[in-house]
């Protein structure tokens, strides 16, 4: 679904390009990991997936750069932090493994799967752009709206450091995994989001989030025009 929410921005951003969206809600694009939720009944449709899609990709020579995106956190912790991940939401309770190191945590398992897919891709001559996640938000839009001119608005923000530290285990593991290898690059999306040490939900009377943890259309747009410098810096 983060795929599915930086699309829209992307796909306007980059109009003069061919971009396409690749992938399904709830599975990260990465070969051979498993995602699944107890009551999916086919347990394997996201590492069905990911095989055809990253065959596909290999395969189609006019396909030059991959974007890789996914809710990082949320596959790697057993902890949420956005609203919707806690409680009922709460990552523990989705299923994620490594297909062919079913012992690893979930972790391991998430940092295998990243690796092997970052090596598949380049293998194939792709240069890669790999996303790091945006902030996630321990609360609802609709918190932050004033029922009333006479209340104050709500802070609808959170502090960069609780989005970095969040972040911290993943970003070390890409800064030194992928440090030396050509092709790959990464994009860190914190200045779209945040200044001044704080990371916002909404600009003015703008929501860059439609909820806890997904970008609404003009979050995605901007977020979109940033990734559009990024891209135009490393001459992709």
């Amino acid at each position: 679904s983060h795929a599915d929410h930086s699309y829209p921005g992307i796909a306007d951003t980059f109009n003069k390009e061919n971009v396409m969206l690749l992938g399904m809600n709830s599975c990260p694009p990465l070969k051979g990991i498993a995602s699944y939720g107890d009551d999916d009944e086919d347990k394997n449709r996201c590492t069905k997936l990911n095989d055809r899609v990253s065959k596909y990709v290999a395969e189609n020579a006019s396909i030059e750069v991959v974007v890789l995106t996914f809710a990082m956190p949320f596959y790697y912790t057993e902890k949420g932090l956005a609203f919707q991940h806690l409680g009922a939401g709460e990552p523990m309770l989705w299923n994620v493994s490594s297909v062919s190191s079913a012992q690893l945590d979930r972790f391991q398992s998430v940092t295998k799967s990243l690796g092997e897919t970052v090596d598949y891709y380049l293998r194939a001559n792709k240069k890669i752009v790999l996303m790091l996640d945006v902030p996630e938000i321990p609360f609802m839009p609709a918190q932050c709206v004033s029922r009333s001119n006479l209340i104050q608005t709500p802070v609808c923000a959170v502090a960069e450091e609780v989005y970095h530290k969040r972040q911290e285990s993943m970003r070390r593991y890409i800064a030194n995994e992928f440090k030396n290898k050509k092709n790959i690059f990464v994009y860190d999306p914190t200045k779209v989001f945040c200044e001044n040490g704080i990371c916002n939900m909404r600009v003015g009377n703008k929501y860059l989030y439609r909820d806890s943890n997904h970008l609404s259309l003009w979050g995605s747009t901007e977020m979109g025009r940033d990734l559009y410098d990024f891209f135009t810096d490393n001459n992709l």
